[in-house]
C-alpha cells in the first residue's frame, strides 16, 4: 500500500481520489480571484506520478470530456501511482479561444512554461501549475486537440 500524497495542499489517501483548486486570491484589479480546478487520483499501490493536463488553449475542448470519462471510469483502489488532472487555464477556456488578451506571446499559455511567479496574469497561472502540480510527476501528457476553427487530419 502506498503512502498518502499530499499536492498543493491537498492531501489524498491511497485509494481515494479528489478535487481541490489553485486560489489566486485578489488576482483581478476588482479583488475578485481566480480558481484553477484540479484533481488528484492516488492509487491503492505504489507506482509513477502522471499529471495530465486539457484546454491549456481553451478552444481545445474536446479532451475535456475524454478526461472526465477517463476520471469517472478509473478506481483508485485497483491503481498503481498517482493520476494529477489540470485545466491550467480557465481564462482562455471561459472565452473559448486559443489565446487570451492576457497572453504575453501569441500562441498563449503554452509558449510561457514554466511561468513566471511576477509575470503576466498567463505566467502567473503557468508558474501555480508547473511548481504545485507539475513538479510531482514523473510523466506529463498536455492533450491538445482540434476546435471548432481548426481542421482535424485523417492520417
Amino acid at each position: 500500500m502506498s503512502e498518502p500524497v499530499t499536492v498543493a495542499g491537498l492531501t489524498v489517501r491511497p485509494g481515494e481520489k479528489a478535487r481541490s483548486v489553485l486560489s489566486f486570491p485578489d488576482f483581478w484589479a476588482d479583488g475578485q480571484s481566480l480558481e484553477i480546478p484540479f484533481m488528484v487520483l492516488h492509487g491503492k499501490k505504489p507506482g509513477k506520478t502522471l499529471y495530465v493536463q486539457v484546454a491549456q488553449h481553451g478552444s481545445e475542448i474536446m479532451g475535456i470530456d475524454a478526461l472526465r470519462r477517463l476520471m469517472a471510469e478509473l478506481d483508485p483502489r485497483e491503481m498503481r501511482g498517482t493520476l494529477i488532472y489540470c485545466l491550467p487555464n480557465p481564462l482562455a477556456f471561459r472565452e473559448k479561444t486559443r489565446a487570451t488578451m492576457f497572453d504575453p506571446k501569441p500562441g498563449g499559455m503554452n509558449r510561457v512554461w514554466p511561468g513566471d511567479p511576477q509575470g503576466s496574469l498567463t505566467e502567473r497561472m503557468a508558474y501555480r501549475v508547473w511548481a504545485e502540480l507539475v513538479s510531482h510527476a514523473d510523466e506529463v501528457v498536455d492533450l491538445h486537440t482540434a476546435s471548432r476553427y481548426c481542421p482535424v487530419w485523417v492520417f
